[in-house]
This record gives structure tokens, sequence and C-alpha cells, in this order.
């Protein structure tokens, strides 16, 4: 089942995304994230195959500070009944695990 939510923060322009989904993939998680095109505070993602007990650890971790050097962080998540599914979101998980872009680190 695919648990489908949003963050808000400093998310849009900080490599949010693609840090995301590095980190899922070093969870053994697949999912995604896309940035909303209205709103430069937020993102949409969605995490396959994860319970509510794990996804609310991975909240309190994604809110606990700046989550990638660049300067990313959630200030707040929310789930949600719709969204967007994983495999059609612009950073999404493969088998083939992801880099991240030269000098970018993950803070978590």
């Amino acid at each position: 089942m695919e648990k489908r939510f949003s963050v808000q923060g400093k998310v849009q322009g900080v490599f949010f995304r693609k840090s995301f989904v590095h980190w899922l993939e070093k969870l053994g998680l697949k999912g995604g994230a896309t940035n909303d095109p209205h709103d430069g505070n937020k993102v949409h993602c969605t995490i396959l195959d994860i319970d509510d007990d794990r996804l609310s650890q991975l909240f309190q971790t994604l809110s606990s500070g700046k989550f990638n050097n660049m300067g990313a962080q959630v200030e707040s998540a929310a789930l949600h009944d719709h969204g967007i599914p994983w495999q059609d979101h612009h950073a999404v998980t493969s088998e083939e695990p992801s880099k991240l872009p030269l000098g970018i680190k993950l803070k978590i």
C-alpha cells in the first residue's frame, strides 16, 4: 500500500527530492517525490509498503533538522488520501542505488 504525504519547509531548490529518494534507498524502501508546482515550500511524496509506525518514525526524522548539507529542512509533514502514484513522481527510487550530486550529503 502506498502512503502519500506532503512535506512543507525549505524543500525546493535544495536537492530535497534527490536526497529523499537516496535516503529511501538506503533504508531499503521504494518511493518518490515531486515539487508542488504552486507552492515553492511543498513537496509531494509517496512511500511503498510502509506501516504507520515506521512512517511516523520517518516523519520525526524528516522534521528533526536540516535534511542535507544544501539546507533542505522539513517543517511539517501531512498524510493525504490522494496524491501522486510513486512511479509518476519526478524523482523515484530504482533498482540501482542512486548517487547524490557531488558535494551533497545527507545530514540525518
